[in-house]
């Protein structure tokens, strides 16, 4: 079976990922120190990548629910507690800010893969990177920068969003 996307609970022994145990993408938790496996979340379609609160009451999660694929918030035991983006958009790679109060995510409501920020409520939405094909959006452990990959000249590298500065920088090439 495949298992792909693997991610750390924070401060915890815990990996989230997605699995087609079931034959269809669901989201799964892994205890490494227990050697236990649960499912966390097998609505039909897709139920991936996932981000984990740093409080790990919440979780940010792509579900297709059986149309476009959006960001829902769901509770640690995978509980839908709400929908936070809506569209005919593929919104994907979300990950929690350390304050646990913003998402940075990948959409394609701009015509191609782009970075964007919004409050934990999907409210204040705003696009932080303008050109590219950009994926795997993660915060710094102050909050106040974001890296990311984005495909420029045939090429993926690493680019760092600094917030404070409203600045885009590459760093590899």
């Amino acid at each position: 079976r495949l298992n792909v996307l693997p991610k750390w609970v924070p401060n915890s022994p815990q990996i989230i990922y997605t699995s087609y145990l079931y034959n269809n993408p669901d989201l799964f938790l892994v205890d490494i120190v227990k050697n236990k496996r649960k499912a966390v979340s097998t609505i039909q379609g897709l139920n991936s990548p996932t981000s984990v609160s740093p409080d790990k009451k919440t979780m940010v999660a792509t579900l297709s629910r059986g149309v476009y694929p959006n960001l829902y918030l769901l509770s640690s035991d995978g509980v839908v507690l709400r929908r936070l983006t809506q569209g005919k958009y593929i919104d994907t790679s979300p990950s929690f800010a350390p304050s646990g109060r913003e998402i940075v995510f990948i959409s394609d409501r701009a015509g191609y893969p782009q970075v964007y920020i919004m409050d934990i409520d999907g409210v204040n939405l705003r696009r932080l990177s303008t050109k590219g094909n950009c994926d795997s959006p993660s915060w710094s452990p102050k909050g106040d920068k974001i890296v990311f990959t984005m495909k420029m000249d045939n090429n993926y590298d690493i680019f760092l969003y600094d917030l404070p500065k409203t600045k885009i920088i590459r760093l590899t090439e």
